[in-house]
């Protein structure tokens, strides 16, 4: 890129800056970050109230806490609970 490339680059950066244009780019960046973390945090309370769902059956068939602990990621203390 030749000075002249280079000067066109620095003049609508320097417009972007201006106009708001970053400003709204960054803005919609951080509500689509915040759309992410809360959908992950829906799947994981999802998946844990599953696990639990799986773990209540489970129990209830008389499989060990030990394996239920093992298929659902629940901890023995959580199953108890259950």
């Amino acid at each position: 890129m030749g000075d002249e490339g280079l000067k066109a680059s620095m003049k609508n950066l320097e417009l972007a800056f201006q106009n708001g244009a970053f400003d709204q780019f960054f803005k919609e960046k951080i509500e689509e970050m915040h759309l992410e973390n809360v959908m992950n945090e829906r799947l994981e309370k999802t998946r844990e109230e599953k696990g639990k769902e799986i773990a209540i059956k489970l129990k209830n068939e008389g499989i060990p806490m030990e394996t239920i602990a093992k298929a659902t990621s629940l901890s023995l203390s959580q199953i108890k609970k259950l």
